[in-house]
């Protein structure tokens, strides 16, 4: 199956909403010699727990207005070196 992002399937992609607050905190420590940098980091995504309309119920006996609850949540971590060749 292959998708493509168009006006007339826009909808479908992002389930009827193309906006996410996304929120991204990041931190990390380097350490510095003449010949080298060392840096380590940690990235964390997150979003606020969103209420969405499902595209179809698949229990017929089920109440009207069901929403599923969905959320981002991702964890990263940032590993960097340089060796410097001249000084």
């Amino acid at each position: 199956m292959n998708l493509r992002a168009s006006p007339e399937n826009a909808d479908i992609l992002l389930h009827s909403s193309g906006e996410w607050d996304l929120y991204h905190i990041s931190a990390g420590l380097s350490y510095n010699t003449p010949k080298q940098t060392i840096t380590l980091g940690f990235n964390y995504t997150f979003s606020p727990e969103r209420s969405l309309t499902p595209y179809t119920e698949l229990n017929p006996f089920s109440q009207s207005g069901f929403h599923s609850k969905v959320f981002a949540q991702s964890f990263g971590l940032v590993l960097g070196y340089t060796h410097y060749l001249k000084n």
